[in-house]
């Protein structure tokens, strides 16, 4: 039996869209149970619940892998894998953790590695891709490792994860480093399954889940398309120096959209969303220059969406691109096994 076919999942996400979709996806794949919070906070308090109810005696009530964002309020992912692992309170501290995130720098990636994440996922995500790394968390046999502020899969296994301090000690006993481990209580009770790839069948299944969901993406960008346009001007009514406000939202919008329109099969929505978001990641330049250059972006989307450019658009993606300074190797494809990162 797959390790999919028995499992309850947390999904955590602040995006509606992405929420629905990443449930549709899962039960498509053949995920037994989905479970849903908006935020960290929230989350917290369904694990709490699920916690309680299996202490209980109900054997139905368990959380068997979380899937979290990382940016969302009240409670990041950061706060809620860091209240999993190391909270006295938590119910499960060994449970297989995915992080989701369009935030890709390695920098953030070590700092979910070093609080005990199973993986790092980036976004725009596929289908196939969260299947893959759910299925691998499941069935992963791993002892867990408590040394010093870490808790969570030994990853020793692969050098490159190792922290300098790990690769100088690595003569010494695990009981001078003061390691301890641990046995997952899914592995005392038999509860791994075996690590299956997802058939061709619920690959189809998948496609379709996509597909049926694009049209809702698409009117979700024009939505998110007219509240970009809302900030820009009011940033353009102000003094340079009074535009923060509407540049930080105009950023946070931004990373949403760049993080979907892959997944949709729209390439060009997370290109174009990308530079737009770098244009006021940093919220240096408040110019008019630069919201003319976010206007021109704002311009690209709306052509994309006009003319339902899928995959790089052709010539017309192409022009596009070449009109907004970007080139035609900056077009997000499906994400490449670079950019998913497992962390154990």
């Amino acid at each position: 039996m797959s390790a999919l076919d028995t499992a309850t999942v947390l999904v955590v996400e602040d995006n509606a869209q992405v929420r629905r979709l990443l449930s549709a996806v899962l039960r498509a794949i053949g995920v037994k149970k989905v479970a849903t919070a908006s935020n960290g906070a929230e989350a917290i308090r369904i694990l709490r619940t699920y916690g309680q109810l299996e202490a209980e005696g109900d054997p139905g009530a368990r959380i068997d892998a979380v899937i979290s964002d990382w940016v969302m309020h009240p409670g990041d992912g950061v706060a809620l894998l860091r209240w999993i692992r190391r909270h006295r309170e938590s119910p499960n501290r060994f449970v297989p953790f995915l992080m989701l995130s369009a935030y890709v720098e390695p920098d953030r990636v070590r700092l979910a590695r070093d609080l005990g994440a199973s993986a790092f996922i980036a976004k725009p995500f596929t289908a196939d891709t969260v299947a893959r790394y759910l299925s691998t968390a499941l069935s992963d046999a791993r002892r867990f490792v408590e040394i010093g502020e870490y808790f969570g899969p030994d990853r020793r296994k692969h050098r490159a994860d190792m922290s300098e301090d790990e690769r100088r000690d690595q003569d010494r006993t695990d009981r001078e480093k003061g390691v301890r481990f641990f046995v997952p209580p899914q592995l005392h009770e038999g509860r791994v399954g075996s690590q299956e790839g997802v058939d061709a069948h619920r690959l189809m299944t998948i496609q379709k889940v996509i597909e049926q969901r694009a049209e809702t993406f698409l009117d979700w960008t024009k939505e998110t398309l007219a509240r970009i346009e809302q900030e820009l001007d009011s940033a353009a009514r102000r003094k340079a120096s009074d535009r923060r406000v509407p540049f930080n939202r105009i950023n946070l919008i931004a990373h949403e959209l760049r993080g979907q329109g892959t997944t949709f099969g729209y390439p060009l929505i997370s290109t174009v969303a990308k530079a737009m978001f770098e244009s006021t990641v940093h919220n240096f330049d408040r110019s008019d220059d630069t919201i003319a250059a976010i206007r021109a972006q704002a311009s690209a989307l709306h052509r994309i969406l006009e003319e339902d450019l899928k995959g790089d658009g052709g010539e017309t993606g192409h022009a596009l691109l070449d009109a907004i300074g970007l080139r035609r190797a900056d077009v997000h494809r499906t994400p490449a096994a670079a950019s998913e990162t497992p962390t154990g």
